[in-house]
């Protein structure tokens, strides 16, 4: 790992003083994976528990995402599970917080992978994958789970994982009835829309068009619809950093915490 992004990652814990850190994809990029290490020693060095996500990138490190999970895991202050192993992807899984007295859960942190690429049947790059049909079951059960356990109170909530959802996406940059292929942002169902955004439709710093992925089984309509989430934390776009409301639920983009994005 480059000593800048080092540096960066220590000097944001000494000022931020976490009591959790979440890392949102692309975390291990290139074939060696003691860049874990680096990457966990900051936190093992002030005791602060993390979690994580995986990114598009990360099994291009050469190791598949089980074995991964299990490095990480090996790490006292590793939170990351696989709820549900049989579920799309790996490591999908959620945190519930408790109240300060332990007599309830105040808070819970959802972690969803949400894949990486989709290729056509003739092997094509079509986009990037989504969160699946599976996993949004599974947000459903548990969320109602949550809220039982709660004394029947829905569990208010946040959702990390790495690429944009569409319907943000959709938000900042308009619909237009021509698909220009990489000139275009273009999704499953056909629609198409522009490298120009909206720049009243969102808060902050918009560097590069956003990535999002090419399916939609329906995450962002669960969500809302359950009413727990209050905000989505995603990277994958590099350099954007920028908050988007979408029917309720902000969309909150992080850039990438390195030097060499691109």
């Amino acid at each position: 790992m480059e000593p800048d992004v080092l540096q960066f990652i220590n000097e944001a814990l000494d000022f931020a003083a976490p009591d959790l850190v979440v890392f949102v994809g692309d975390n291990v990029v290139g074939e060696d994976i003691r860049a874990i290490d680096e990457m966990i020693a900051p936190l093992d060095e002030r005791d602060i528990p993390f979690t994580f996500v995986f990114g598009n990138h990360d099994e291009e490190a050469g190791f598949d995402k089980q074995t991964q999970l299990e490095i990480y895991q090996s790490y006292p202050g590793c939170l990351a599970y696989d709820a549900v192993p049989e579920l799309h992807g790996c490591a999908t899984h959620n945190l519930p917080v408790l109240s300060s007295d332990g007599s309830k859960i105040a808070f819970n942190l959802w972690m969803f992978d949400c894949g990486d690429y989709v290729y056509d049947s003739y092997g094509e790059w079509l986009g990037y994958d989504w969160v699946r049909e599976d996993q949004i079951e599974w947000y459903n059960t548990t969320r109602e789970e949550l809220k039982a356990e709660n004394g029947g109170e829905l569990v208010p909530s946040m959702v990390f994982q790495h690429i944009i959802p569409q319907e943000p996406t959709e938000m900042v940059f308009p619909e237009t009835a021509l698909n220009l292929g990489e000139l275009t942002i273009n999704f499953q169902d056909g629609t198409s829309h522009t490298f120009i955004p909206d720049i009243n439709a969102f808060d902050g710093y918009l560097f590069e068009k956003s990535c999002p992925s090419y399916g939609n089984d329906g995450q962002w309509d669960a969500m809302v619809e359950g009413g727990d989430v209050l905000g989505v934390v995603v990277g994958h776009d590099h350099v954007n950093n920028f908050i988007v409301d979408v029917d309720g639920v902000d969309l909150i983009m992080t850039p990438g915490c390195t030097y060499s994005s691109y």
